[in-house]
């Protein structure tokens, strides 16, 4: 059978080989007194009922993956699985299943990244943190981050200006009152306490990702002591929608059309000089 080329669907090959991972050694059956969540799990949120149902799983037919984990002194961190273990924990498993591996601080965060991609969507905000972590501790580029994890690097990119948000915005994400694309609406505000009063007001009113673009540059002029509704956006005609959405995908960052009779203005949003410079090399190609 052919191997995927690239992307998320290369699982934990991408950084321990499938060779490795099939290891000779059975898994190791260890106390679950001696094993501890890996300190800098880019997941900090659980649901809860799907790990009681992924204890009812385990219950019924054990554990059939066994946690990856490295040890440090007496006790084994895990590296993938802290769910499968909180779920132990829950149907009163006295041990459970371990591979011990020899990995890096740089692998162990780039696997539990990618672990917890895979088997469950982690939030925007964790998966932004992980990626500054790697960024930042671990010198990776947008670049080499997205070629790991198989994601754009425009998606990279996007995902960790979250990281700049309000803790008060954080919570509402983690809480999934607020999408990560009415975050990105609310990085358009300049002003960090604006920033926080149009999240909630977005979240207030149900306002979708779309409406919540096109208030962001009116809620940025309102007074903050005399707080106004602001207008609802003009549509634009589905001819213009559909223009935009192409442009969007095309160019790999959000495009806004400002038409006016038989002109207009096309608006390109970049984050990142990384970014504007890819956008010139992509729009020069096109005109050669």
């Amino acid at each position: 059978m052919a191997k995927p080329k690239g992307g998320l669907g290369r699982g934990l090959s991408t950084l321990i080989p499938d060779n490795e991972y099939q290891t000779d050694k059975e898994p190791m059956f260890v106390s679950v007194e001696k094993i501890a969540p890996y300190e800098n799990q880019p997941r900090k949120v659980f649901n809860k009922e799907k790990l009681e149902e992924l204890c009812e799983s385990i219950r019924a037919h054990g554990i059939i993956q066994p946690l990856i984990v490295v040890k440090k002194g007496d006790i084994y961190k895990i590296v993938a699985g802290e769910r499968r273990f909180r779920a132990s924990l829950m149907a009163g498993l006295k041990e459970v299943p371990v591979v011990v591996k020899d990995l890096s601080d740089e692998e162990i965060v780039q696997l539990a990244l990618i672990e917890n991609l895979q088997r469950e969507d982690i939030s925007e905000i964790e998966a932004a943190m992980a990626y500054k972590q790697l960024s930042e501790k671990y010198g990776m580029t947008q670049e080499m981050i997205s070629k790991k994890i198989g994601k754009s690097r425009t998606a990279i990119a996007n995902t960790m200006r979250l990281t700049t948000l309000d803790d008060e915005i954080k919570k509402l994400i983690y809480e999934k009152k607020l999408s990560a694309g009415h975050a990105r609406a609310v990085l358009m505000l300049k002003d960090e306490k604006k920033r926080v009063s149009f999240a909630n007001y977005i979240v207030e009113h149900g306002l979708s990702v779309r409406a919540a673009e096109k208030l962001s540059a009116v809620y940025e002029a309102e007074n903050e002591k005399k707080p106004k509704s602001p207008a609802p956006p003009k549509k634009l005609d589905a001819h213009y929608v559909r223009i935009e959405d192409e442009l969007t995908a095309a160019l790999g960052t959000k495009v806004n059309l400002k038409p006016k009779k038989d002109k207009g203005v096309i608006q390109i949003e970049y984050y990142s000089n990384e970014e504007l410079a890819r956008l010139i090399k992509l729009i020069n190609s096109v005109s050669d």
